[in-house]
């Protein structure tokens, strides 16, 4: 999906100052101030289409993807086991190790493809890969100090988020990158975060998307 961007024009007005003329108290004389003059531009040649990607390929994963999901991972095996499985797939193999990188907002095939990522696309991508194998997943914010980050000149407030997959056994033994929570594991691509166990609210699939796009218009 593209933006398209239809022709502007901006009017620049060129404020005059407006002088008061004082006369006798009986007959005040004033002077006719004539209007400022008008500049239009139009700056369309400006503006170019950025590429944006759909609501559903932000999450979708490519069939190559899926079937070395299936080939790799037992379905059928527990939620919890299933869990373990996908998670060393995500970190663990050679082949497809994943890099943190802050400014790269990608979608989730373009994340496991690049093998370079921001929190956010990490997140995209393991929700939807657990979302393949059967897995009950759900984003979460973390609140985070506030936090401004530098990127080409731009000062940004940052955010994070994290994604939990949840069931009901509470042990989950020999996966790294997680924390046990109650009810599921807590995946979370940040080492900090990690360890100080910031408080969460889970977040839904638009809020995300809508991030998403919230971090394209940033990097735009």
């Amino acid at each position: 999906m593209s933006i398209k961007t239809n022709s502007l024009i901006i009017i620049f007005i060129i404020s005059s100052s407006l002088l008061a003329l004082l006369g006798c108290a009986n007959t005040p004389q004033t002077k006719t101030v004539s209007p400022p003059p008008l500049v239009l531009f139009d700056n369309q040649t400006q503006f170019f289409p950025y590429k944006v990607e759909s609501y559903d390929e932000i999450f979708i994963l490519s069939d190559e993807l899926k079937a070395q999901l299936v080939k790799q991972i037992p379905i059928k095996k527990p939620s919890m086991e299933t869990a373990k499985y996908l998670l060393h797939f995500i970190f663990n193999s050679a082949n497809n190790h994943i890099d943190y990188q802050s400014g790269a907002t990608l979608t989730a095939n373009q994340t496991f493809q690049q093998q370079n990522a921001n929190c956010l696309s990490l997140s995209i991508m393991a929700f939807s890969m657990a979302e393949h194998l059967g897995l009950e997943a759900h984003f979460q914010r973390v609140f985070i100090p506030e936090y401004w980050a530098l990127e080409n000149g731009f000062n940004l407030l940052t955010s994070h988020i994290n994604l939990k997959l949840q069931f009901n056994q509470t042990r989950f033994d020999g996966v790294q990158r997680l924390y046990d929570t109650e009810d599921g594991v807590v995946v979370d691509f940040d080492a900090n975060s990690r360890k100080e166990k910031f408080k969460t609210k889970e977040i839904t699939k638009l809020t995300v998307a809508a991030m998403f796009y919230n971090n394209k218009g940033a990097i735009a």
